[in-house]
């Protein structure tokens, strides 16, 4: 008789996040598996719990809701300044090879600046990908960790974000303002300011 081959899967657990601040009603929803993050929904102001948790249990049927310390606290110190970089795993599996070349030119803005969709397609070899830089960022699964929010239009306004036209959510001003190194948002558009901190 022969044995039966055990697959084992590895579970995967979310947590919901509240962005830390006076006034603030945001919240992040995290995926990970084994410390490595597979998605973050960055959810409208003010949602209520349960809808949250039936999104996460719609794309990750059986997830289990537990919060990975590590990854808890990178992204708190992050929303509270004290910290600008990641060195957090995640996971870009199910991208095209152009989404992942796109994503990971994007990663390397730094904090606190902004490039144009087209200086971004420069950056790739060809300024006319303005367009396929926007969709593919729009795919970015870990937004945050991958800043796709710094990435505005060639006029300075924030254009589209997370498969939007606009930044109706509010969050891509949100982030670049909460980053503001000397970048400041005006009237929905990015304007470069001598940075007020000292060297």
């Amino acid at each position: 008789m022969r044995e039966k081959k055990v697959i084992r899967t590895v579970p995967i657990y979310f947590f919901i996040l509240k962005v830390p601040g006076r006034g603030v009603r945001r919240t992040i929803t995290v995926i990970y598996k084994l410390g490595t993050v597979l998605n973050i929904f960055l959810n409208p102001d003010g949602a209520k719990r349960a809808p949250l948790r039936e999104r996460v249990f719609s794309a990750f049927p059986g997830a289990g809701e537990k919060a990975d310390a590590r990854v808890k606290g990178r992204l708190e110190d992050y929303f509270r300044q004290k910290k600008r970089g990641f060195d957090l795993k995640y996971d870009l599996s199910g991208l095209t090879p152009f989404q992942r070349k796109v994503l990971s030119e994007t990663a390397s803005i730094p904090h606190g600046k902004c490039l144009s969709y087209s200086e971004l397609g420069r950056k790739l070899g060809n300024p006319g990908l303005a367009r396929a830089v926007g969709s593919a960022l729009a795919a970015n699964p870990v937004p945050i960790l991958i800043p796709c929010h710094r990435v505005v239009k060639a006029d300075g306004s924030t254009g589209g974000f997370m498969s939007r036209k606009t930044d109706a959510t509010g969050w891509k001003s949100f982030l670049i303002g909460l980053e503001s190194d000397g970048t400041r948002l005006e009237t929905g558009k990015v304007s470069r300011v001598p940075s007020r901190r000292s060297s």
